[in-house]
């Protein structure tokens, strides 16, 4: 009888315990996004996950799918990253032609939000250059098509996305300034830059449009390419070449020796591990100080 009973109290506290094991590992599992009334936002590359993560803030949680390095054209996702872009409420890209790869992945309730589209609705024409992010206008109106997308998703958070939006505003405002200062004064000094992306930023402070030495991904310039672009460099008196960490530094460095410009590394993405280039802001504030002081070298 005594080792009946004893055999009974074990079970029973055998089940006790499983069934208290079972109740502290549900209370204490992650709640998803989903679950927290916030909302999941996907895009392709670091800069505009900085951009949107500024506006939704502790409401929403924003998460870039491709790593640094990797060419957004044509990148293809683990399925982690596919997961995540079907289980988004927002999908954030920039045109078809640059990251329209992940409106595939997205799920049947996934608003996919183009921002090409939207400047267009906005009666905002960029033109075909993708690289809208490193216009500051353009970032702020990238805020703004987050903003709008969150209050439409969550719309009774409507002040808190607005509030986050207009901090947001207000950096862009003081950077402008501190960019107007810095390039402003740099009127009329042309730079050759190896990959098209910082037209906007010349064009929204008066530099003259830079000569492009790769007119699109992975091109090389033939050697007629290379004389006309020493010969542009003699005649419009050209002090840097901009290149980002990526590009063919080999190429870079013989127009360097033959026409004796600079070499400047700018960084179009940012990076998560460098303090100077973790957020957006400071990326843009590193990226124009570099670019100021590599024109103006008197």
């Amino acid at each position: 009888m005594n080792v009946f009973m004893s055999l009974t109290r074990r079970k029973i506290a055998l089940i006790v315990s499983e069934v208290v094991l079972v109740l502290f590992l549900t209370g204490c599992r992650v709640k998803t996004v989903e679950e927290k009334g916030e909302i999941s936002l996907c895009t392709s590359i670091y800069p505009l996950y900085q951009i949107a993560q500024s506006v939704l803030g502790d409401s929403g949680e924003a998460f870039n799918i491709v790593p640094p390095g990797a060419n957004p054209h044509v990148f293809e996702p683990a399925p982690s990253d596919a997961r995540k872009l079907s289980e988004a409420n927002i999908i954030l890209c920039v045109s078809p032609e640059f990251d329209g790869w992940m409106e595939k992945f997205a799920g049947s309730e996934t608003k996919v939000l183009y921002l090409d589209k939207y400047f267009s609705e906005n009666n905002i024409e960029p033109g075909d250059n993708p690289h809208v992010w490193l216009s500051l206008k353009y970032a702020l109106l990238i805020a703004s098509a987050v903003r709008d997308a969150a209050v439409e998703t969550r719309p009774e958070r409507r002040d808190y996305y607005w509030g986050n939006f207009s901090f947001f505003e207000k950096e862009i405002n003081s950077l402008d300034s501190f960019a107007s200062v810095k390039i402003g004064e740099l009127r009329g000094a042309y730079f050759v830059q190896w990959h098209p992306a910082w037209n906007y930023l010349a064009n929204d402070y008066g530099l003259p449009e830079p000569l492009s030495i790769e007119t699109g991904h992975g091109d090389e310039p033939t050697p007629g390419d290379l004389k006309n672009i020493a010969d542009f460099i003699t005649e419009k008196n050209v002090k840097v070449i901009v290149i980002e960490a990526s590009s063919d530094l080999r190429q870079a460095q013989n127009i360097a020796l033959q026409t004796g410009v600079e070499i400047l590394i700018l960084d179009p993405l940012g990076n998560p591990s460098d303090s100077e280039r973790s957020s957006y802001i400071s990326n843009m504030k590193k990226n124009i100080s570099d670019l100021s002081e590599a024109l103006d070298d008197d």
